[in-house]
């Protein structure tokens, strides 16, 4: 993973575990259903991001090795790993 996409995962992340300590705070002085509902939206959205940001890595990372790799049957191993990948994150 490049630096960047670190530090964006790395703060996204810890502010999602923020996010979510607020939330469990709210819970338990029982705030308003619709305000827990709309932390915890913020929430998926932050972790969403998180996972979109690892799969756009990760897919360059193999693409870049598949076009490096000169042996045919090693690169359509390869395609082969980054289908599979791509169909477990599209389920």
């Amino acid at each position: 993973m490049g630096i960047i996409q670190n530090i964006r995962i790395n703060k996204n992340l810890k502010m999602a575990i923020g996010q979510l300590e607020g939330i469990l705070k709210m819970i338990l002085t029982k705030r308003d259903s619709v305000e827990v509902s709309d932390q915890l939206n913020a929430v998926q959205a932050l972790i969403k991001n998180c996972q979109n940001d690892i799969i756009k890595d990760e897919i360059t990372l193999q693409i870049e090795d598949i076009v490096a790799t000169p042996d045919t049957v090693d690169r359509k191993a390869k395609v082969d790993k980054l289908v599979i990948f791509i169909d477990r994150m599209i389920k």
